[in-house]
């Protein structure tokens, strides 16, 4: 069985600054954020910190704030 990454999550404080390094200086594609729907924050579950995604065509970057 040939394993494959599908995504790594990166966790940062300054999610604009890493997403902008990831897609101008190292050339990966956005994608927009609308492409990933996530349910509203509870008490229980979710996450309401700023997340942003990059992909080289074959794998993401998930960003997300600290």
């Amino acid at each position: 069985m040939k394993l494959e990454f599908h995504h790594i999550n990166f966790v940062s404080e300054d999610v604009d600054r890493l997403h902008n390094f990831y897609t101008k200086i190292l050339g990966l594609d956005n994608i927009p954020t609308e492409m990933f729907p996530r349910p509203d924050e509870t008490k229980d579950a979710g996450y309401s910190g700023k997340i942003k995604f990059a992909t080289d065509g074959k794998m993401q970057m998930h960003l997300a704030e600290r």
